[in-house]
């Protein structure tokens, strides 16, 4: 008579472990179960920061978007963060940082929520201007003499919601992303250390960990940042996604290996007395 190690053995074969690990992640993709996660202290920091924005706040969005990144697995983040920014009804101006920002605008448009707003009343697109810290100094200083058009070529004099913004000072939060390590330090120099300015990120811990809480008030930790985001305000995207495919999976493989052991030792004196019957005959 088979033991029930045995009849594990032979029910939970590899293929159809395999299959069961296969059917999970295809279920995940289609609808992430948001199963209960630890959401680390940045995280909270930074949705707080976002949930306290009133109605017509002004958001400073700094980024390195390019039509790669929308196209990317940061688009549904990004598509995120946007919407969340619009659901606190807050208007956004958007200052680039990349070459290949004026290519990926309309993206961005129709990646979220923006496209049912009014461009140059809700949200602006800054053009790039290379420089780096000396731009960004230049330009939080003097907006208006350090940009004179809008990405579009339409001076900032024409658009409605520029009207009232001069200098960085005129801003109620700083959301800043980069990926160039030594650019953390850059920003805090040229624009909370100087204007006082609330400032979050996304951007790694480490580039920013000994002026968090100073001068940076909330932080999404790259990858392991943006599923704790999605998790939080219950948002479907890649990085949940790949999350929970992978904690499902791990937990299945953990889950079997201390079954097996388990039914192992447990059927241990079945199998020597088996063996004391056989050798007895």
């Amino acid at each position: 008579m088979a033991t029930i190690e045995e009849r594990l053995r032979n029910a939970v074969t590899v293929r159809r472990l395999a299959l069961v690990i296969m059917a999970i992640t295809i279920f995940i993709l289609f609808r992430p179960l948001f199963l209960p996660i630890r959401i680390g202290f940045q995280t909270i920091d930074f949705n707080n920061r976002i949930e306290a924005l009133k109605p017509g706040d002004i958001v400073c969005f700094s980024q390195e978007f390019g039509p790669g990144t929308l196209l990317g697995e940061r688009r549904d983040i990004y598509r995120a963060l946007i919407d969340h920014l619009l659901a606190k009804k807050v208007k956004i101006v958007f200052h680039p940082t990349s070459t290949m920002w004026a290519a990926g605008v309309e993206a961005l448009t129709k990646l979220s929520g923006l496209s049912k707003l009014t461009y140059g009343v809700d949200f602006v697109y800054l053009p790039y201007s290379a420089g780096e810290e000396v731009a960004w100094a230049a330009f939080a200083a003097d907006i208006h003499g350090f940009f004179k058009t809008d990405v579009y070529g339409t001076p900032l004099s024409e658009l409605p919601l520029m009207q009232n913004i001069r200098t960085l000072k005129d801003f109620d939060l700083l959301l800043v992303q980069y990926g160039i390590f030594t650019w953390g330090e850059m920003y805090i120099r040229q624009w909370p250390a100087k204007y006082g300015v609330p400032m979050i990120t996304l951007a790694q811990y480490t580039t920013l960990q000994a002026w968090y809480g100073s001068y940076v008030l909330g932080n999404l930790d790259m990858d392991l940042g943006f599923a704790e985001y999605q998790s939080l305000n219950k948002v479907a995207g890649e990085h949940i996604i790949r999350m929970e495919v992978r904690n499902l999976i791990v937990t299945i493989v953990v889950g079997l290996v201390l079954v097996g052991t388990v039914l192992h030792w447990a059927s241990r004196p079945a199998r020597k007395e088996t063996a004391r019957t056989e050798r007895a005959a």
